[in-house]
């Protein structure tokens, strides 16, 4: 019984042994099983993040991509305006050179008149277009605004009084192209008077309201005015008067115009440029 006995605690010594090892692993299977749901819970919080990254990508790529459609609208729609602003343009540029023509061919058939009646006659007769000036007698020494050529008089019957366009007050700029503020009146005399019926292109600016207007006289030495050189100054020289103040206008116009293209344009590179980066930022979202 006695051997039987220490056989038996032999036997509860082992399994006591046996007990302690298996608690032991288990403990250890818990701890490995607690460190491996630690790392679970780190990578879904992982994926989440990247899961909202990802939609914050998609989103800034959606957003890129409307930019772009946007901006690739105002692009299609610049460019239609720069196509129609430079179809204006140059029919700008052809009524120009119409204008030009016609105007050539006014102040042509009035040099031949005026060759002709200087032709027609043994005695050259000099004379104005009919209006007296006014102007400071030291030019360089006025100021600025003391320094305009005014219109004084017009003489009744003479070729600026049968016109009707220049009137008292108003302000002489230029004489055949010339400017003349800051001359003397001697000196702008000598521009106006020549044989008669001689054009004379004048600029002006009312007195009234500051407009700006170009005629064309045709000189006379008779202040009554011969009925044939009145006939020629109202149908020649107002037709001139007319267009060269065409041109003025169209000049204007043709200047407006190419500001615009050119406004245009850059505002095109502007929007190329603009669109090159969109295109570099999306395809940095999409990487």
């Amino acid at each position: 019984l006695k051997k039987e006995l220490q056989d038996k605690e032999g036997s509860l010594s082992v399994v006591g042994g046996e007990e302690r090892r298996a608690k032991g692993e288990l403990e250890a299977a818990r701890k490995a099983a607690a460190l491996l749901r630690e790392d679970v819970e780190g990578l879904k919080r992982q994926l989440r993040s990247l899961s909202e990254q990802e939609s914050g990508k998609e989103r800034e790529v959606s957003r890129l991509s409307r930019e772009q459609g946007e901006l690739r609208a105002s692009v299609a729609e610049l460019e239609d305006a720069l196509r129609v602003s430079r179809r204006e343009t140059k029919n700008a540029h052809e009524e120009h050179g119409r204008l030009v023509g016609e105007l050539s061919s006014v102040l042509s058939a009035t040099r031949k008149i005026h060759e002709s009646l200087l032709g027609s006659s043994q005695e050259v007769e000099y004379g104005g277009i009919g209006v007296k000036i006014e102007a400071p007698e030291r030019p360089q020494e006025a100021e600025d605004e003391d320094r305009d050529v005014r219109v004084a008089q017009v003489i009744a019957g003479g070729p600026a009084d049968v016109n009707g366009k220049i009137a008292v007050n108003d302000v002489l700029l230029e004489v055949h192209g010339r400017a003349v503020t800051g001359m003397e009146v001697e000196a702008i005399r000598a521009l106006i008077v020549g044989p008669s019926g001689t054009p004379v292109t004048i600029k002006a600016a009312s007195g009234e309201d500051g407009t700006t207007y170009i005629v064309t006289l045709l000189t006379t030495g008779d202040v009554s005015g011969e009925p044939y050189i009145e006939r020629v100054s109202r149908q020649l020289c107002d037709r001139a008067s007319v267009l060269r103040s065409d041109l003025v206008s169209l000049e204007e116009r043709l200047s407006q115009e190419q500001a615009e293209v050119a406004r245009l344009e850059k505002a095109g590179q502007r929007l190329t440029r603009d669109d090159a980066v969109l295109r570099d930022q999306l395809r940095d979202a999409n990487v």
